[in-house]
């Protein structure tokens, strides 16, 4: 019995350490992740449905952000950000909207904004933004608005 559990600690321990020897991140081949408080935002975004702005939502203030970066010989291929705790308030009803949001970043140069926002006066919209990262202009936005 302790032979088995030997090699079955030995056989964890080396998945273990093959994983971490991979994730070297940013300096070789592998993923990083981690969490940066975020504050001070200023950024308003604007909710256009059927052509029409339909809301202007501030930026929260204060925020989690999840990254999970990937490089392949210090190279940047992939990035994934995930907002924790995002509360986005309208500038033109005082609504306040919980937030799912998730960006991705790709070494083509495209970054993609997906918003999931479900407010306490009952607007929800999903919206999918993508940007070509060098001028950061919008190439694709589509919205929709309950």
């Amino acid at each position: 019995m302790k032979t088995k559990t030997f090699l079955l600690l030995c056989l964890i321990l080396g998945i273990g350490f093959t994983q971490l020897s991979a994730q070297k991140g940013k300096n070789g081949t592998g993923t990083s992740t981690w969490v940066e408080p975020i504050e001070g935002n200023t950024y308003d975004i604007s909710i256009i449905c059927n052509g029409k702005e339909v809301d202007i939502l501030n930026f929260p203030m204060y925020y989690e952000l999840r990254i999970i970066e990937h490089y392949k010989n210090g190279e940047f291929v992939w990035g994934k950000y995930l907002l924790n705790n995002a509360e986005y308030t309208s500038k033109l009803t005082g609504e306040v909207f919980k937030a799912h949001d998730l960006e991705k970043e790709y070494e083509r140069g495209y970054f993609t904004w997906r918003m999931n926002l479900n407010g306490n006066m009952g607007h929800h919209y999903i919206i999918k933004m993508v940007f070509e990262t060098t001028n950061w202009e919008i190439i694709e936005y589509h919205s929709v608005c309950h």
